[in-house]
């Protein structure tokens, strides 16, 4: 048996064949049909305009995310964001300790994925008008010094770490 949530989408299969296409599941209710096995259970559906009750053994999931699980996303995504401010200003107040604002790791660096996700090495960061950078080494003789905030502040606090650690 499906497991229908408000907000996912459907495949609705009309039997009598006029209204068949996708629909958003808007209650799945669930106390009308507590304890009924699938062909009797009714799911509200609709498509913004038009809302119907349509037998659950007529409908096929296409999109299983629910609104719960958007809600929840969202939310996880902002803790990210926050978290990822944090990563940053941390590392900026420490390497604004270093002289010249600027930290390199002699002979050490380590690889990560620039913001265009292409293999390179951090060797150093240095703070400048109040942004931290990232000093990017492409083993090509390319080298660029980057926003630490474009790149994956995860990745970067991580290769940070392990700079700091082997310094």
């Amino acid at each position: 048996m499906q497991t229908f949530k408000k907000g996912q989408r459907v495949w609705w299969n009309d039997p009598i064949h006029e209204k068949s296409g996708e629909y958003d599941v808007l209650d799945p209710q669930d106390k009308l049909n507590a304890g009924k096995p699938e062909q009797e259970c009714s799911i509200l559906i609709g498509n913004g305009e038009d809302t119907w009750d349509s037998p659950a053994e007529y409908l096929t999931i296409v999109f299983p995310i629910s609104f719960v699980d958007r809600e929840q996303l969202a939310m996880q995504e902002h803790r990210n964001s926050i978290r990822d401010k944090e990563l940053v200003e941390h590392m900026q107040e420490l390497v604004a300790q270093f002289e010249n604002q600027a930290f390199e790791a002699e002979g050490n660096s380590v690889r990560i994925g620039d913001e265009d996700h292409d293999v390179c090495c951090v060797y150093g960061f240095l703070v400048c008008d109040g942004t931290l950078y990232a000093r990017l080494d492409y083993g090509d003789d390319r080298q660029r010094t980057v926003p630490v905030a474009d790149l994956c502040v995860v990745e970067l606090f991580d290769a940070f770490c392990l700079l700091v650690r082997n310094a």
